[in-house]
């Protein structure tokens, strides 16, 4: 499946933090996916938590706008286990001026609200 396509491009040399056209990286991908285990092998070879889009989004911001079940369980994980972790800014700011927070009210994601 996707993980071990991952894993074998990760395996030979495939660079985490080459974002695509929009500026979107693996990271922002597999978390927008709702893809924990991809999400985690990424973080595991140094993808960069912070890296932002072409519209100033960091892959939580990604998340937080994403249609996958469960949202509110995979952004409260993705932001207690990589996100943070990773020196990732909750306050970090889009550039039309969200926040995480912004995301999380306007979503109805009240356990990220508590959270934030």
């Amino acid at each position: 499946g996707s993980f071990e396509l991952v894993q074998w491009l990760l395996d030979h040399g495939a660079r985490t933090e080459m974002p695509d056209l929009l500026g979107i990286t693996p990271l922002s991908y597999a978390v927008r996916q709702g893809e924990r285990e991809i999400t985690l092998r990424l973080f595991q070879h140094r993808a960069n938590a912070t890296t932002v889009d072409h519209a100033g989004r960091n892959p939580l911001h990604a998340l937080l706008e994403s249609r996958i079940p469960d949202k509110e369980v995979e952004a409260l994980y993705f932001m207690k286990n990589i996100f943070l972790p990773g020196n990732g800014d909750v306050n970090a700011r889009t550039n039309h001026g969200w926040t995480a927070l912004h995301y999380a009210v306007f979503y109805n994601l009240f356990e990220i609200v508590k959270f934030l």
